[in-house]
């Protein structure tokens, strides 16, 4: 492990790659990222944690955390108010052949881009089936374990889900996005619980076929 007695901070361009060493830091101190920095966690030999110990995130925007271990994963639960939050979180799998699983520990709040990639599972966790909020975009090639999470979609612009040509299901999905631009879905989209519609917008996509899929005695809401 590496221990840093002060303030984390990752500049503008660099990116801090752990490579497979946990990164602790010293009760009451600082992880700040400046825009465009990215943190690596994680490599094909060791699933590490996002680093501990600190009290105080500051990730500007657009920084990006990447959980990048071959083995399985723990997502750090992060919802605090400003940048104590991620901006874009990704999930990758560093390895040509097999999959890794990462699991939310608590709920977390993503204001730009959630990016899930190939050979990826992302597992909202049962049975504590945490929460997402998301202001920017749903990319994912892998694989999300819904289980009975809400996902809550809270932009002030254009928001999309893209799913790689598959269905991605929900089990809620509260929409809250202020834009005219709405969310546009480029894939078919289920809720298998609720949907709850408090502001906003869905529109098709590029092909101008897809579909939100209800399923049997789920529930739609509007506000």
């Amino acid at each position: 492990p590496i221990t840093i007695n002060d303030i984390l901070s990752i500049g503008n361009y660099n990116n801090f790659m752990d490579d497979g060493f946990q990164i602790t830091g010293d009760a009451g101190e600082e992880l700040q990222m400046d825009p465009n920095a990215q943190l690596t966690i994680g490599n094909t030999v060791t699933a590490t944690d996002f680093p501990t110990n600190f009290s105080v995130f500051d990730l500007r925007e657009p920084s990006t955390v990447v959980y990048n271990a071959q083995d399985d994963q723990e997502i750090k639960g992060m919802i605090g108010a400003g940048n104590s939050s991620y901006w874009h979180l990704t999930v990758n799998y560093p390895a040509m052949f097999g999959s890794s699983e990462k699991t939310l520990v608590g709920d977390i709040k993503i204001r730009g881009d959630f990016s899930i990639h190939d050979n990826n599972i992302v597992d909202i966790d049962d049975p504590n089936d945490y929460s997402i909020e998301l202001l920017g975009d749903w990319l994912n090639e892998g694989t999300f374990v819904q289980h009975e999470g809400l996902v809550s979609l809270t932009g002030t612009a254009e928001q999309i889900i893209r799913v790689d040509g598959a269905n991605e299901t929900f089990h809620d999905l509260t929409i809250n996005n202020t834009s005219a631009a709405g969310i546009v879905i480029e894939d078919d989209i289920t809720i298998d619980n609720d949907l709850v519609l408090t502001d906003g917008i869905i529109y098709e996509g590029s092909l101008g076929n897809e579909v939100v899929h209800i399923s049997t005695g789920a529930n739609v809401t509007y506000a």
